[in-house]
C-alpha cells in the first residue's frame, strides 16, 4: 500500500438520478469556460479551432528538421519570433499510434499552462474505487497534481511542516534594522490611517466597500485616530454620500462620514500620481507619529499588482512597480502597510514595501467577500493608540479570519503579519542561495526534483494563472539545505499568520513561481530588476521555464508529424478521443517522443537557444544544450498507451514505473452527445487503480450534478483539514444574474470514510487584457451580495460546446435556472455634514443549491482520462470502454 504521504484522489458522494442533460438558448459568446482563466481569447471572437491537415513525421533529415521546427515555433511563439513566418498553422491534435491523443495550440506568447498543461508529478499515489479497487504505486507513479484549466494539487497529508498558525512571534532578529515608527507609548501616540479605497465593481456590484465603511463607522474612535478615506474608481457607489462622478476624501469619525475634499478631479485609482498625492495631503494636513495604509480592492499578486478602476479601465492595475513609485513619491515611512484584496503577501511586494514600511499585513490567498473587519481593531487602536504595531496587525488578522468563519465558513482565508524590517535584514541573502541551488538542480539531472516539488506546492488564485505558491511549502518540497535556511528567515519574519481550517501549507509569504503562464516570466524579471529583486531567482525562474518549454518542443515535435484524418487547434483538446469512440478516430504512425535521438533534440533545442528573447534572455544563458538533451532524451514520456482487458475482464491501462515517474497529472474527462455535438462537462479528481497498479478503465454514467442538473466542473485542487478529512475544492461556471461568474465547491471525505459535498460561495470573473493581449481573469472576493436591485439570483449552468468535426463552437446554457430568493439587509451609513445615506443589499443562501454525484444515461456519455507529463504536455487516453 501507498505511505500515508501520497496524494489521492477524490470519493464518490452519495448518488441521485440525475436529470436530463441538454443545452439551452444561443451561444454566449463568452469563450472557453473550461480553460484556465475561465476565457479563451477575447469575448465575442471566434473561438473553434483551426481544423488543419494531417503530415507525416520527418526521419531527420535537414528538410524534416526545419518542419518540426516551425511547428515547435508555431506552438509555442504563435508564428512570432523564433521562425515566425513559415507556417500559419494555428494547431494541432495528433494521435499517437493505438494510443493517446496529444493536443497543442498555437498562441502568441509562450502560455504552456492554457496551452499544453501543466508542470510537476507527485512521487506515490493511492486510490480506492467504489467497487473496492485500489492501487499502491511504487516511487514515481502518478498523484493527483494538477487538474486540467484549474490547479495545482497540494499535499494532502497536512502541513508540510509544523504550521505557524495562530502563534505570535514578538522576538527580532537582532540585526534587523531599527523601525521607521517610533511609538511613544501610555496613550499619547497620534494614528493616521489612509485607507485608498478603489470601489471598482466590489462596491457597484455587491456594495462591499459600502459595507466596510459602515464598519468604520461603527468603531468607537478616539481622537487620537485620524481615519482618512480616498474613494474613487467606482461607476455607482451604493450610497448617496459618495459620489460616483469624483475621487473625494473623507474622514471617519464616531458614527458617521464628514467630507474633507468634494472633488478630487477624476485621476485613475491605478496612477500612481493619485496614491502618492493622497498621502502627501494626508501627511500635511494629519500629521502623526503613526502612518498605517491600507490598500482596498481587487489583487492581482506579483505580476498585476493593486487594483481595477473600472471607470478607467485601460489604466490598467497599478503593477509592482507602480506601488514603488507612489510609495516613493508620497514620501511616508509607514507603521503598517495593509492590503484589504487578494493575494498581495508575496515576497516581492514585502521587499518592495520593507523601504516605507515596518510591517506588512497581506493575504497570500484570495480573500472572500468580508474582506477585512473593521470595528473591533478599530475601536482597540482607539482605546490603546500606544498598542504595538505586532500585536495591531494581530488584531486585523484574527477579526479577519475569524467573521470569515462565521459568515462564509467554507471559503479559503489567509492573513499575515510580517516584519518588514526583519525580512530586508535575513532573507534576501537566503533567497539568493536557494535560487542558485535550485538553477543547479534544474541543470543538472534534477529538473524532475524541482517540477514535482512545484506542482505539489499550495498554490493561490490557481484559475487565474498568477503563479503564486507558499515560499516556505515549495522550499520544503524541494528539500535542499539552502531551503531550509531560507525556511528560517521566512518564519522569524512573518510574525503572526492565520488560516482557515480548511487550508494548508500557508505559512506567510508566496512568490512568484512560473507554472501555468510561463508568458509572465519576462514581465516578472523587469518588475523584479525595478524592484531589487536578487537577479539570480530571475536566473532561477528563467532557467526552469526554460526547460519546461524545451521538454515540451520535444513532445511537440514527436507527434506534429502524426498522419492525421482529422486534426484540431482547439488548446487542451481530447476531441480526437472522442471522434475515435464514434469510427472516425485518427490514424497515426507516429512513434513518441521517448523515440527521437539525442541529436535530433539537441537540434531542437538549439533553435529555441538561439531566440534572443526567450523568457526575458537567451535560453542559453540558462541551459546547458548537452545536459539538457541527454536529460531530455531519456526523460519523455511515451503515449502509445491502449486499453487492455484485465485478467478480471475490466478494462485496464499500464504504465512502467519509469512513465508514471514521467506522469505529473490524471483528470477524468466527461463529454456528453447530445445528438448534435459534444458537452464538454469537464476534469474531475476520480480516478482508481487495480491491486496490480493499473488504472481501471471503466465509466458509469455518473458525473457532479447541482439539484440533479448535470453541471460543468473543474477540479482546483485538495489538503487535508485539521481533523483528517480531505477535502477536493473546485468551480463550476454559471451565469449570475445574466453575468459570469463561478460556484465555488468543496467536496470533503471525513476520518470515517462520509463524503459530503457543498456550494461555499460565487466568485465573479472578469476578463482582462494582459500584456500578451490574452484575456485573463483579475482574482475577485468571494461574495453572496448583490446591490444590482435584484432581490432575486438565477444561476444558469454553462459549459463548452463541440461540434462533431472537433470545433468548439460556443459556451451554452445547460439545464433548466434556478432562482433563489434574497434577504434584503438594510443600514445606514451616518453623513457628519450632512444626511445619512441608507444602503441596500440583498443577501442569498446557497444552502438550497446540492452537490452530489448523480447518473445520467451512460450511452451518451464519453469519458476519458487526460494525462500531463512534467513538462506540462497534456494527452488524452482512448474513451473509457
Amino acid at each position: 500500500m501507498a505511505d500515508n504521504n501520497a496524494p489521492r484522489g477524490r470519493k464518490r458522494t452519495d448518488t441521485v438520478q440525475g436529470q436530463d442533460v441538454h443545452k439551452r438558448g444561443d451561444g454566449l459568446g463568452t469563450g472557453k469556460v473550461g480553460s484556465q482563466t475561465g476565457y479563451q481569447g477575447r469575448p465575442g471572437t471566434a473561438q473553434s479551432g483551426s481544423q488543419t491537415s494531417g503530415t507525416t513525421r520527418a526521419s531527420g533529415g535537414k528538410g524534416g528538421l526545419i518542419a518540426i521546427i516551425a511547428v515547435i515555433a508555431i506552438a509555442l511563439f504563435g508564428g512570432k519570433g523564433l521562425l515566425g513566418g513559415l507556417t500559419g498553422n494555428t494547431g494541432t491534435t495528433s494521435t499517437a499510434a493505438d494510443g493517446l491523443t496529444m493536443s497543442s495550440s498555437a498562441m502568441g506568447g509562450l502560455d504552456l499552462f492554457s496551452l499544453f498543461g501543466s508542470f510537476a508529478a507527485p512521487s506515490s499515489f493511492q486510490q480506492s474505487s467504489p467497487s473496492g479497487y485500489s492501487s499502491s504505486l511504487s516511487s514515481g507513479s502518478v498523484g493527483s497534481g494538477n487538474q486540467a484549466g484549474t490547479a495545482a494539487a497540494v499535499n494532502t497529508n497536512g502541513w508540510a511542516l509544523t504550521p505557524n498558525t495562530g502563534k505570535l512571534n514578538t522576538s527580532v532578529d537582532s540585526g534587523a534594522r531599527a523601525k521607521y515608527t517610533t511609538i511613544k507609548g501610555k496613550g499619547q501616540d497620534t494614528v493616521t490611517i489612509m485607507v485608498f479605497m478603489c470601489g471598482t465593481d466590489l462596491e457597484s456590484k455587491n456594495g462591499m466597500a459600502t459595507n466596510d465603511l459602515l464598519e468604520m463607522t461603527k468603531a468607537n474612535l478616539s481622537s487620537n485616530i485620524n481615519l482618512i478615506v480616498y474613494t474613487g474608481g467606482c461607476k455607482q457607489w451604493k450610497n448617496s454620500i459618495i459620489s460616483s462622478q469624483k475621487n473625494q476624501i473623507y474622514k471617519v469619525e464616531k458614527g458617521g462620514l464628514s467630507t474633507l475634499v468634494k472633488d478630487d478631479g477624476t485621476g485613475a485609482m491605478t496612477d500612481p500620481a493619485t496614491l502618492s498625492s493622497f498621502i502627501r495631503w494626508c501627511s500635511q494636513n494629519y500629521p502623526a507619529n503613526r502612518n498605517m495604509l491600507i490598500f482596498w480592492d481587487h489583487g492581482g499578486g506579483s505580476i498585476s499588482g493593486y487594483g481595477y478602476d473600472e471607470k478607467n479601465s485601460r489604466a490598467g492595475s497599478m503593477n509592482l512597480t507602480g506601488v514603488n513609485k507612489a510609495l516613493y513619491d508620497g514620501g511616508v515611512k509607514f507603521d503598517i502597510i495593509g492590503f484589504d484584496c487578494c493575494l498581495m503577501a508575496t515576497a516581492e511586494n514585502a521587499l518592495l514595501c520593507a523601504s516605507y514600511g515596518d510591517y506588512l499585513v497581506a493575504s497570500e490567498e484570495t480573500e472572500p467577500g468580508v474582506g477585512w473587519y473593521y470595528t473591533n481593531w478599530l475601536s482597540a487602536l482607539s482605546e490603546n493608540p500606544s498598542m504595538p504595531s505586532v500585536e495591531l496587525g494581530k488584531r486585523i488578522v484574527d477579526d479577519f479570519v475569524d467573521v470569515c468563519r462565521q459568515t462564509c465558513g467554507g471559503q479559503l482565508a489567509t492573513l499575515s503579519v510580517i516584519d518588514l524590517a526583519e525580512l530586508e535584514h535575513t532573507f534576501p541573502s537566503e533567497l539568493k542561495s536557494f535560487a542558485k541551488d535550485t538553477i543547479s538542480l534544474i541543470q543538472s539531472d534534477n529538473f524532475k526534483t524541482v517540477s514535482n516539488a512545484r506542482g505539489n506546492t499550495r498554490e493561490y488564485a490557481t484559475s487565474s494563472k498568477i503563479d503564486q505558491v507558499d515560499l516556505v511549502h515549495l522550499a520544503a518540497n524541494i528539500g535542499s539545505d539552502a531551503g531550509k535556511s531560507m525556511t528560517s528567515a521566512i518564519l522569524g519574519a512573518v510574525k503572526y499568520n492565520r488560516t482557515s481550517t480548511n487550508i494548508n501549507n500557508s505559512y506567510g509569504l508566496s512568490i512568484y513561481f512560473p507554472y501555468r503562464k510561463t508568458s509572465s516570466v519576462s514581465s516578472a524579471v523587469k518588475i523584479n530588476e525595478v524592484i531589487g529583486m536578487d537577479s539570480d531567482y530571475n536566473r532561477c525562474i528563467q532557467a526552469f521555464a526554460s526547460m519546461g518549454a524545451g521538454g515540451q518542443a520535444v513532445s511537440q515535435s514527436a507527434y506534429s508529424g502524426a498522419s492525421s484524418g482529422s486534426s484540431f487547434g482547439s488548446a487542451g483538446s481530447p476531441i480526437g478521443s472522442l471522434l475515435g469512440s464514434l469510427g472516425g478516430a485518427a490514424s497515426s504512425s507516429s512513434s513518441s517522443a521517448s523515440g527521437m535521438s539525442a541529436d535530433m533534440i539537441g537540434s531542437i533545442l538549439g533553435s529555441l537557444m538561439g531566440s534572443s528573447d526567450f523568457f526575458g534572455r537567451s535560453m542559453n544563458d540558462t541551459l546547458d544544450l548537452d545536459s539538457a538533451s541527454v536529460y531530455l532524451t531519456e526523460n519523455q514520456f511515451d503515449a502509445d498507451l491502449v486499453w487492455l482487458n484485465g485478467s478480471d475482464g475490466i478494462p485496464e491501462m499500464t504504465l512502467t514505473d519509469k512513465q508514471w515517474s514521467l506522469v505529473s497529472d490524471l483528470a477524468l474527462n466527461v463529454f456528453y452527445d447530445d445528438g448534435e455535438g459534444f458537452l464538454d462537462l469537464g476534469l474531475d479528481n476520480f480516478f482508481y487503480f487495480k491491486q496490480n497498479g493499473a488504472l481501471v478503465g471503466a465509466y458509469d454514467g455518473a458525473w457532479l450534478s447541482v439539484n440533479g442538473q448535470a453541471v460543468a466542473y473543474y477540479f482546483e485542487g485538495s489538503e487535508e483539514d485539521e481533523d483528517g478529512s480531505f477535502i477536493s475544492h473546485g468551480r463550476i461556471p454559471v451565469l449570475a444574474n445574466g453575468k459570469r461568474a463561478e460556484l465555488l465547491t468543496s467536496i470533503t471525505e471525513a476520518p470515517s470514510g462520509s463524503v459530503t459535498a457543498s456550494i461555499d460561495g460565487l466568485r465573479w470573473i472578469y476578463p482582462e487584457i494582459d500584456d500578451d493581449n490574452e484575456v485573463t481573469s483579475k482574482a475577485d472576493k468571494n461574495e453572496l451580495r448583490m446591490t444590482d436591485g435584484s432581490s432575486t439570483l438565477t444561476i444558469d449552468f454553462i459549459c463548452d460546446y463541440y461540434s462533431y468535426n472537433g470545433d468548439y463552437l460556443d459556451t451554452y446554457q445547460i439545464g433548466e435556472p434556478i432562482k433563489l430568493n434574497g434577504s434584503a439587509q438594510n443600514d445606514e451609513i451616518p453623513a457628519v455634514d450632512g444626511e445619512g445615506s441608507e444602503a441596500q443589499v440583498y443577501v442569498y443562501d446557497l444552502s438550497g443549491l446540492k452537490l452530489a454525484d448523480a447518473y445520467f444515461n451512460a450511452e451518451k456519455m464519453s469519458a476519458t482520462y487526460r494525462f500531463t507529463d512534467i513538462y506540462g504536455q497534456t494527452y488524452w487516453t482512448p474513451v473509457i470502454p
